[in-house]
């Protein structure tokens, strides 16, 4: 039958799948970790969600994993482009960035065990999962009602190089209810590196954000994705007492207490207007080091990075995609962004960072990062990066807007 859709409705579909790895895999996210995965303490997923109005359409696809590396995520979201008919723009591939997944591909990083020839097996299997996913969303598409709010959530997580700095988090939540009934799905973006676990855990895990994914749709949410955003500095180092599975509950139960008392706003109308653009973002060069001798994780990744030709340039093209969902901007970026960035770019332009998007070029270290913080020791990236990004993005939103709202 032809559509009757009118071209202002909002319409929006979403799937899920089961991504959990064998046992035995290498893990990734500590370089201390040195044994193999014994098995999972709850599953590991890709979360899709779809977006239609009018003629333009949008996919969401959200992994729970460390990270997704630059070139396996291009070729992914070409293919997904290719296969459905939709510009470069329209495709958002991220990981929420679990300490306990599977090793996957983070070069020229080096950010936990090296993959085998079971991981490259698994990551093919895993990639044409997301890829049935992403298909069964964009056929699930329907009409639905959009409500958004901001929230802060405190007691979980603050400043990881410093105790007592952060202690609350934004988060920004858009809930999409189907207008012929059922349940609704919800995309959360929550800034927080999901450390509870630690590198002696052997067992497969989403870690935070999978918990509260995962709470979320036992409470009724059909499709829960919760995206992490400005956490380059965030996470639980001084608020967690132990590194369990029962704390990553006890922190989710908290989290989810609070998003509980959201208010919720609903948007007269909600234009969609997907935009990809791009940033030359200053690279440290091969004989930059910190002041001081250097140890630790820190050192380790910057040493491969000075191995890695990503040196041959003085600075890095980044690609950078947009989402303008009527009252906020979604900006898909594949870099670590400091709280204070994600702060300042909220406060500019209503955008909100969708971290380890599209991509992964590390740590985009902010003012804020002393020199010899990890997040700065282990950076590709000059301290002049973080400005540039800052007025890089306020500009495209303002130039956007400029040019008036969405067809």
């Amino acid at each position: 039958m032809p559509r009757t859709t009118p071209a202002s409705t909002l319409e929006a579909g979403w799937a899920r799948a089961d991504i959990t790895p064998p046992p035995a895999l290498p893990m990734a996210g500590y370089l201390a970790r040195k044994q193999p995965a014994r098995g999972a303490l709850d599953p590991l997923e890709v979360r899709c969600l779809a977006l239609r109005q009018g003629r333009r359409r949008a996919v969401l696809v959200l992994i729970d994993w460390l990270l997704v590396e630059s070139r396996w995520c291009k070729a992914l979201r070409a293919e997904l482009a290719r296969r459905h008919g939709l510009p470069r723009s329209a495709v958002i591939v991220a990981a929420t960035h679990t300490h306990a997944g599977p090793a996957v591909p983070t070069g020229p990083f080096v950010l936990g065990m090296p993959p085998d020839a079971a991981a490259r097996a698994y990551w093919q299997h895993a990639r044409r999962k997301m890829q049935t996913a992403a298909a069964q969303a964009l056929a699930a598409l329907r009409p639905v009602e959009a409500a958004w709010a901001r929230g802060a959530i405190g007691g979980v997580a603050g400043d990881r190089n410093r105790a007592g700095r952060w202690s609350k988090q934004p988060v920004l939540a858009l809930r999409l209810r189907p207008r012929d009934g059922g349940a609704a799905a919800m995309v959360t973006v929550y800034g927080c590196h999901p450390t509870v676990l630690g590198p002696d855990n052997d067992r497969y895990s989403g870690d935070l954000l999978g918990a509260m994914a995962r709470g979320l749709e036992a409470s009724g949410i059909a499709c829960a994705l919760i995206a992490n955003g400005a956490a380059a500095n965030l996470s639980t180092r001084f608020t967690r007492q132990e590194r369990t599975p029962a704390q990553v509950g006890r922190f989710a139960a908290v989290a989810l207490g609070q998003m509980r008392r959201l208010r919720w706003c609903r948007p007269p109308a909600v234009r969609l207007r997907t935009i990809a653009c791009s940033i030359e973002l200053p690279l440290r060069s091969r004989e930059e080091a910190a002041a001081g001798p250097l140890s630790g994780e820190g050192a380790q990744v910057w040493a491969e990075l000075r191995r890695s030709r990503l040196f041959a340039a003085n600075s890095l093209g980044i690609e950078i995609v947009l989402w303008q969902l009527g009252p906020f901007t979604l900006a898909a970026l594949p870099l670590e962004i400091f709280a204070d960035t994600g702060a300042f770019l909220w406060r500019q332009v209503r955008m909100q960072v969708l971290g380890y998007a599209n991509g992964y070029w590390g740590y985009l270290p902010s003012r804020s990062a002393r020199a010899r913080d990890y997040e700065t020791v282990s950076s590709p990236f000059n301290r002049d990066g973080d400005r540039r990004l800052r007025f890089a993005l306020t500009r495209s939103v303002l130039e956007t807007r400029r040019r008036g709202p969405a067809a």
